[in-house]
């Protein structure tokens, strides 16, 4: 008794104010009462809408926006903090790759008007805004032994081509032989073929965020420059700052292309399932005022767009188009029943309102879930989606009721598309519910083994699309300079000028050795190969002299006479730390895919675990190594998320639908179509990215939106006309499955037109929503219905009356009358088909008489 007693306090507290807006027809007199205070506070909420519309749209002007792939490392991603430690001790990793090459097949970069255009390029180069170092194939540093004027032996340092005064056929060709000489050189600058080489312009390490458009533009810029002034080369953009401008692109191509698009799509595919344009424009109209008002909020707060929370715009439509259609699904059916407009809009309004507001309840709570998220952007788009959902609801229960009333309805309801199907569906399922339920966890299991062969993959480049430049030019680098990813690898010595020690060099000269027997790996920069040089060439050029010296005392004083004699902003400090105590080794990969990448970084970990010893530590890092990880994170930081929403959830269906035991099945409805469309993805892809790490969250809550709307009418009809499961399966099908079939459709459709975006994790994202929301549908209309019949079966019935014929109506109501006057109160099996007739005309009559018509009764209002 104490416990049923504590139940009801629960549930009088949660639902107290819906109650009240159901007994004290708050809601109903706000937008149907005809009264000269209704009328106006109609007015007052217009106006406060329009003025919320223009201040919010006001605000979009102080949105933010980042371009930067960085934005989606989160500041607790334990990788960054070894990036940031990298670049704060050496140069930054985020560069501009200028390709070069010739447009005529067979040609190479060592013809001298191309030499030519490569040295002057180096030089303007420094001339970029956040530029600290340039690199290319001339401004590159080589040593041989020399004599001096004195006749002294000497160490000469110089670049491969000083200056372009010096270039003459010889030159060329001695520049040529070098070059491809070199392993430094080689698969780092240039190509082995000799056809493609780079510029390479690095950042400074602390960019702003709108640093890589500046950069760019400058870029473009100059290169433009050198595009007419040597029409017989091609220049080709890649590295990390021409991907953070890509981003922006894709962005922009989606925010005013791809959402438009998909919103117009939307609305026609509203406008043709609900056979009325009005009634779409008006659902439209509330949409696009959510919208607006989500994101001049979002400026208010300083929000920062990124290629990932602009489409939020299209969320946020998608999402309340699918709470206007269970709308107007219910007034035109309620249409056909009362023959009045403003009272079919009412009833609308309250069969609706408690199932729509534990829907947009649970949405809201899987979006602000995804700041659980290790991804920034994901925040900003789960928290604009939320946002809106908020904007939209009320519009919802206030605007669109008040709108709907005033418009001209046609004298009869628009006949629905493809007939009743809902009600032949239900037939099915009730018919074949052994076979389904027999069957589903065999579908289930063959399904969810998909999960087994699915693979964390993420790849930053691959993430854009081939139909932008950049995504082309990335490729074609990675052809000819021997690989997609730069892995970095920092030494740590443990003590101040512990890289001079012979003992540390040899273990990172071990390293190199190693990552160069590998074959995922192209090329090894070093400074041990440099140093190996110096030693030998200070040696007069002596060839067993090309190995580590054996002092400390030498090896600074070799390094020391290298930098004095290397120009300004090409010293070793890229290479090693000012205080002697950090070593740089970049290794270049061939591959940039997240699964390679981590099975590489495990095979060098293992071996530095066996075989570099202490007190040395090596430490991988890199964009890629990041990216590579990204997934995982992502995926460890929304499990509380995840968690948060499903328990959320499972006490709102409980306190809602006090049947602790359907409210258990029914959050098996919600999670397993996740399962399900994961398991599909994983046989027909077998890979994902980032998105995966949040659309089950998010989706979680969409879903809930279905299984609410079902639960909430199957109740109602065991609850208020005493219907067994059979019937009341068949009374809910009715009532909400035509609902469900197009809510379904939109948000499928709605979410589908993402993939056509240029982003590779917009797109996954949206094809995992789909695929979600695809399966839960199928679930909610096919399972959960023989789910329900099953477990709400009488316990203790004869066979003789447990038994049902599926295939008929029951005695009752006839097929010809259905279920769809919900002021029809049923009684025993044994009256009479006229007598319900005539008990039907009865209620219809008295309720045009009194004004008043019978109520369905919700869930919540008992």
């Amino acid at each position: 008794m104490n416990r049923l007693k504590k139940r009801n306090r629960v549930w009088r507290l949660t639902s107290y104010s819906t109650k009240r807006l159901y007994r004290k027809k708050i809601l109903p007199s706000f937008v149907s009462s005809d009264t000269k205070g209704a009328r106006v506070r109609a007015w007052i909420a217009g106006i406060v809408m329009i003025v919320s519309i223009l201040g919010s749209m006001y605000g979009m002007q102080y949105l933010g926006f980042v371009s930067d792939n960085r934005a989606f490392i989160g500041p607790q991603n334990p990788y960054l903090e070894v990036l940031n430690t990298f670049e704060a001790n050496f140069s930054s990793n985020r560069n501009v790759i200028i390709g070069i090459y010739p447009k005529e097949a067979g040609g190479t970069v060592f013809e001298e008007s191309t030499l030519e255009a490569i040295a002057n390029l180096t030089e303007d180069g420094w001339l970029i805004s956040y530029i600290a170092r340039v690199s290319s194939l001339t401004n590159f540093s080589r040593t041989y032994p020399g004599v001096s004027e004195e006749g002294d032996d000497e160490l000469v340092v110089e670049q491969l081509l000083e200056s372009v005064d010096d270039l003459s056929p010889e030159k060329a060709i001695e520049v040529k032989g070098l070059a491809l000489s070199d392993p430094l050189l080689v698969n780092n600058l240039v190509s082995p073929e000799g056809d493609f080489t780079a510029v390479v312009l690095s950042a400074i390490s602390d960019l702003p965020n709108d640093a890589p458009v500046t950069i760019m533009e400058e870029v473009r810029t100059l290169v433009a420059e050198y595009e007419r002034d040597y029409p017989h080369l091609e220049f080709a953009f890649a590295g990390a700052i021409p991907g953070s401008d890509a981003l922006r692109t894709v962005a922009i191509g989606d925010l005013l292309i791809l959402a438009p698009v998909a919103l117009f799509a939307v609305f026609l595919a509203l406008a043709v399932l609900v056979r009325s344009i009005l009634m779409a424009l008006i659902i439209f109209g509330q949409i696009l005022a959510a919208t607006m008002i989500a994101m001049g909020i979002a400026g208010w707060l300083h929000f920062v767009l990124d290629p990932a929370s602009v489409n939020a715009t299209v969320m946020i439509a998608v999402l309340g188009l699918a709470h206007g259609v269970h709308f107007i699904t219910s007034l035109q059916k309620a249409q056909v029943r009362l023959g009045s407009q403003k009272e079919a809009v009412d009833e609308a309004l309250r069969s609706n309102f408690s199932p729509v507001f534990l829907s947009t309840i649970s949405t809201i709570v899987g979006c602000l879930s995804m700041n659980w998220s290790d991804a920034p952007p994901f925040h900003t788009l789960g928290n604009i989606t939320a946002i809106g959902l908020v904007f939209g609801f009320i519009y919802w229960c206030t605007f669109v009721p008040y709108m709907l009333r005033r418009i001209p309805f046609p004298k009869s309801a628009p006949k629905p598309m493809l007939g009743p199907f809902e009600n032949h569906i239900g037939e099915l399922v009730i018919r074949y519910r052994t076979q389904i339920l027999l069957f589903s966890p065999l579908l289930v299991l063959l399904i969810g083994f998909g999960l087994t062969q699915l693979q964390l993959a993420d790849n930053f480049v691959k993430e854009i699309g081939t139909r932008y430049e950049f995504r082309t030019d990335s490729d074609l680098v990675s052809k000819k300079l021997g690989g997609e990813s730069s892995i970095e690898f920092v030494l740590d010595a443990g003590e101040s000028n512990g890289v001079m020690e012979p003992a540390f060099l040899a273990e990172a000269e071990k390293l190199a050795n190693f990552l160069r027997d590998l074959p995922d790996t192209s090329t090894v920069y070093t400074i041990t190969e440099i140093i190996k040089r110096l030693n030998r060439d200070i040696n007069k050029g002596d060839g067993e002299y090309y190995r580590l010296p054996n002092t400390p005392f030498e090896t600074g004083q070799y390094i020391f006479l290298y930098e004095m004699s290397l120009p300004h902003g090409t010293d070793l400090t890229d290479r090693i730390d000012i205080d002697r105590q950090l070593l740089r080794i970049t290794a270049r990969v061939w591959t940039g895919e997240s699964i390679e990448l981590k099975r590489f970084e495990s095979k060098v970990m293992a071996w530095v675990e066996e075989n570099i010893p202490e007190p040395y530590k090596v430490h991988m890092t890199g964009s890629s190594v990041i990216y590579a990880h990204i997934s995982a994170t992502n995926i460890r930081s929304m499990i509380g998320g995840t968690f948060f929403s499903l328990i959320f959830v499972s006490f709102m269906l409980i306190a809602i639908l006090r049947r602790p035991q359907i409210s258990a099945f029914s959050l098996l409805a919600n999670v397993l179509p996740a399962v399900m469309a994961l398991g599909v993805w994983g046989i027909v892809s077998g890979s994902v990215g980032m998105a995966v790490s949040v659309v089950v969250a998010l989706t979680f809550g969409i879903v809930v939106d279905d299984t609410v709307h079902f639960l909430s009418r199957y109740l109602d009809a065991r609850r208020k006309f005493g219907m067994d499961s059979v019937d009341a399966v068949r009374y809910t099908m009715d009532k909400v499955g035509r609902a469900i079939v197009i809510t379904s459709f939109i948000l499928c459709f709605g979410f589908a037109f993402l993939v056509g975006s240029g982003y590779g994790v917009t797109k996954s994202f949206g094809a995992l929503a789909a695929s979600i929301i695809m399966a839960a549908l199928i679930f909610d209309l096919l399972i959960l219905p023989c789910i329900l019949i099953w477990i709400d079966r009488p316990k203790s019935v004869a066979k003789s009356q447990s038994t049902h014929d599926t295939t008929s109506y029951p005695p009752t109501i006839s097929p010809s009358v259905g279920y769809s006057d919900d002021s029809v109160q049923l009684t025993g099996a044994n009256e009479s088909q006229a007598e319900v007739e005539r008990r039907k005309r009865s209620v219809a009559s008295s309720a045009v008489r009194t004004g008043v018509e019978e109520r369905p009764v919700d869930p919540l209002s008992r």
